[in-house]
């Protein structure tokens, strides 16, 4: 591009910051993947509409510029008091965005203790988890 300038000197061209354009990026994607990928711990709460439900807050480097729409693949929540299970999460709904994150709420068709934390991971190397904000 060609700059004009009043005068015979120079002033070159505008320094970038890197940190900031790296931000303006996060604020449109967020993607984990890989083995036993610790994203958030969440309560279940019982039954929604016949599957067991729990939310949870995950951390984001920045925060989103909209509800992002999610994605993933091989992802589970674990724990429980009484038996320590695994139980492989089979939809995702973002409830909210916030500053420096999302609360989703996760649906299981497997039994989960109502009021008990547990644990969302990524279980093995094929799975991933994907929030896109670029609507």
């Amino acid at each position: 591009a060609v700059k004009l300038e009043p005068g015979p000197r120079f002033t070159g061209w505008p320094v970038w910051n890197y940190a900031l354009e790296l931000a303006k990026c996060q604020r449109y994607q967020y993607y984990k993947s890989g083995l036993w990928k610790f994203l958030g711990i969440g309560i279940c709460h019982g039954l929604v509409n016949g599957k067991y439900e729990l939310t949870t807050f995950i951390s984001l480097p920045v925060t989103m510029r909209t509800n992002p729409a999610a994605a993933f693949e091989n992802l589970y929540v674990t724990g429980g008091v009484s038996t320590y299970k695994t139980h492989k999460v089979t939809r995702i709904r973002v409830v909210q965005d916030y500053i420096g994150g999302v609360e989703l709420a996760l649906q299981t068709d497997e039994a989960l203790e109502t009021g008990v934390p547990y644990y969302l991971a990524i279980k093995d190397t094929n799975g991933y988890f994907y929030l896109n904000a670029n609507l």
